[in-house]
């Protein structure tokens, strides 16, 4: 599954940085293939950037330690709603939920869009989309979700205490900002 992740980030990499191209590329010369390449490209990263979030959610789910990621953020006696939300905790799996939503969001606003025939989707969803690639190029690069564990551990690091509040699950901030009242 780390393969398949790696392999998923290394897509939406490709994927969205052409599609920031061809999207605006497209839309300054008026070329209706070039635009319609781009709009599929970002339809192509933003479903590979969900299997990574996939198989991230289910390694939490399953603690399984071979994720660098997991056995930092994750243990064994963690319950599996905070295994969850252990997703969003760390740099890189914030990252991959915040490039994950763009994404969607992008492709979202292009569907929306399209009902009033704005001159202006195909640029704005570029844009969006030079910017999913802008964090997926961050998590290639600096801060990958798929590491490999080199010695996987019996037991994980585990969430920190400070982090195990039900307002975690919903949204971090409120999940951080409650955390620091009960402190």
């Amino acid at each position: 599954m780390r393969l398949i992740g790696q392999l998923g980030l290394l897509g939406a990499l490709v994927a969205t940085g052409y599609s920031a191209f061809a999207c605006i590329a497209g839309w300054s010369l008026r070329h209706r293939g070039v635009q319609l390449s781009g709009i599929v490209a970002a339809v192509i990263g933003a479903s590979l950037w969900t299997l990574t979030s996939y198989g991230l959610a289910l390694a939490l789910l399953n603690k399984d330690f071979h994720f660098a990621y997991v056995a930092h953020y994750c243990s064994r006696s963690l319950p599996w709603h905070y295994a969850l939300s252990a997703l969003w905790v760390g740099q890189a799996g914030s990252l991959l939920l915040w490039a994950w939503l763009c994404g969607l969001l992008a492709l979202i606003f292009y569907s929306i869009a399209g009902r009033s025939q704005s001159s202006l989707r195909v640029p704005t969803t570029g844009l969006l989309m030079g910017f999913c690639s802008f964090l997926v190029a961050t998590m290639v690069f600096f801060a990958d979700p798929m590491v490999a564990s080199l010695a996987p551990p019996r037991d994980g690091v585990g969430l920190s205490p400070l982090l195990q509040h039900p307002a975690m699950l919903f949204h971090p901030q409120i999940g951080r900002a409650s955390c620091r009242e009960r402190v």
